[in-house]
C-alpha cells in the first residue's frame, strides 16, 4: 500500500489510506494500527477526514465517498453525481464539519481535467454540485472550522 492521507484528530487518534483500498488507523498514537476493511474493491482511498475519533469520511475512487462510524462498525458507500464529461472521476479531497455537513472534490483524467465540488449537509443522503468559475483540477479542500 502507498499511503495517499492521513488525518489525526487527537495525539492519539487518526487514520492513513492509500492505494489498493488501503486503510489503517490508530487509537494509540501510532503504538498500534488497525487494518480497515473498507468497500470498493481496488478503488484508491485518496483522501480522509475524522469528523471525531469514531467517524470518518473518505475520498475514494470512482467517483465515491465512504463513511465509516464506530458505533455501527459500518461502512456507508455513496456515489456521487459526477458530470457526464468527465474522464475516470476520481474524488480525491474532503473536509466535514460534521457527521452530515461534508464536501468532496473530485478531478478527472484522460485529456479533460475539470475537477468538481460536491456538498452535503444530510449525511451523503443528497450531494449538491457546487458551480465552480474555472475549469481545474483539485486536490483537497478545507473550510475554517472544518475538522480537517
Amino acid at each position: 500500500v502507498a499511503f495517499i492521507d492521513v488525518h489525526a484528530i487527537s495525539p492519539t487518534d487518526a487514520w492513513a489510506v492509500g492505494t489498493g483500498q488501503g486503510a489503517l488507523r490508530t487509537k494509540d498514537g501510532g503504538q498500534t494500527w488497525e487494518a480497515m476493511q473498507t468497500p470498493g474493491g481496488l478503488a484508491h482511498n485518496n483522501g480522509v477526514c475524522m469528523v471525531d475519533k469514531d467517524n470518518v469520511w473518505m475520498a475514494t475512487d470512482y467517483s465515491e465517498a465512504n463513511f465509516y462510524s464506530d458505533a455501527t462498525g459500518q461502512w456507508k458507500n455513496f456515489h456521487l453525481p459526477t458530470s457526464t464529461h468527465t474522464i475516470w472521476p476520481v474524488t480525491i479531497g474532503t473536509t466535514a464539519l460534521s457527521k452530515d455537513t461534508v464536501w468532496m472534490v473530485t478531478t478527472a483524467g484522460g485529456d479533460v481535467v475539470q475537477g468538481e465540488i460536491f456538498y452535503t449537509d444530510n449525511g451523503g443522503g443528497t450531494w449538491t454540485k457546487q458551480e465552480i468559475p474555472v475549469i481545474s483540477s483539485f486536490r483537497r479542500i478545507t473550510f475554517p472550522k472544518a475538522t480537517r
